[in-house]
């Protein structure tokens, strides 16, 4: 009833409503565009809180809309969650990193019989042989654009470490094709 009342006032443009909808919403959307973000591969803070600002722009943007198409057979949190994890997943789509296999293609030339290099198809099934530790750094590095420092606070290693840690993975991802 409380929810049903809030989504009224909302469409209605009370401010007050608004303020209580961020207040008891925030948490939701902050929490569920981290979760979304770090499955995705990492994040960056500016990157949270940009997103929780489009998220609630998007709920006020013409006259509450996407509020007032709410069809309330969910709660409104679960419709926030799911409105949260769309525009997450949106702006990741958007934001369409460099993808690992053209860095490391450049790096490591691998030729099938006829001299062609295939590089998407065998970066990707040879990262899925790398040990966990050597894939995020790799996709920290490569596919977020992270520095040695946002590394070093993911991995939790010295940033002196990063560089290392690095060299080794692409060795390791180097010796994966030379034996293919």
């Amino acid at each position: 009833m409380k929810e049903s009342r809030l989504i009224d006032r909302l469409v209605a443009k009370d401010h007050a409503a608004w303020e209580e909808f961020v207040a008891t919403y925030g948490g939701t959307v902050y929490s569920v565009a981290i979760a979304t973000l770090e499955r995705a591969g990492g994040f960056r803070s500016h990157e949270i809180e940009d997103l929780t600002q489009d998220v609630f722009l998007h709920f006020l943007k013409d006259n509450c809309k996407a509020i007032a198409n709410f069809r309330r057979k969910a709660s409104l949190k679960t419709y926030v969650a799911l409105v949260t994890r769309s525009r997450t997943l949106d702006l990741l789509r958007k934001k369409r990193p460099v993808p690992l296999h053209q860095e490391a293609a450049s790096a490591i030339p691998v030729a099938d019989e006829t001299g062609r290099v295939d590089a998407k198809e065998d970066v990707d099934k040879l990262l899925t042989e790398l040990p966990p530790r050597d894939k995020l750094i790799l996709a920290l590095f490569y596919r977020e654009g992270k520095t040695y420092r946002e590394i070093a606070e993911v991995l939790r290693i010295p940033d002196s470490s990063v560089g290392q840690t690095l060299a080794r993975a692409r060795a390791r991802l180097k010796e994966k094709f030379e034996e293919k």
